[in-house]
């Protein structure tokens, strides 16, 4: 099967450590995984499966046009995939763009109820994600 991560940043912080776990031990059971992220938000201090994809998108900005950007490139530069898998709220809508229109099935593994850790209206966007519809929800 192909599993396809879309990622606003790889780099040395609890949650990738997990994701990276997750990211070669599906590369070890034979399945095809892709990670799509920004070029200036990857760093491989976790390392990947020499067999993991690698996809770059441009560099956008933090500010929060960059942000939605960064989004949307996610998106687009996603392949098709059977499963589309997301750890963080924001990555959730471009996965479930991912779902609606490549027909992937969508994992949301929640590693944060992170509408307690952001303020608002960061918080509303965080909890609607655990509201609108994913095929599997990991917690």
């Amino acid at each position: 099967m192909k599993f396809v991560f879309p990622l606003l940043s790889y780099k040395k912080h609890g949650g990738v450590r997990v994701l990276s776990f997750l990211i070669n031990g599906l590369v070890e059971k034979g399945h095809d995984v892709f990670i799509v992220v920004p070029e200036d938000a990857y760093e491989e201090f976790y390392k990947l499966d020499e067999k993991v994809k690698k996809i770059f998108t441009p560099h956008t900005g933090r500010n929060p046009l960059g942000i939605l950007k960064t989004l949307f490139y996610l998106y687009i530069k996603s392949p098709s995939a059977d499963f589309t898998v997301v750890s963080f709220f924001p990555t959730f809508f471009p996965a479930l763009l991912h779902k609606i229109f490549k027909g992937s099935k969508l994992i949301y593994y929640v590693q944060d109820v992170e509408q307690f850790f952001y303020p608002f209206p960061f918080s509303i966007l965080a909890l609607l994600t655990y509201l609108l519809p994913s095929d599997i929800t990991l917690c």
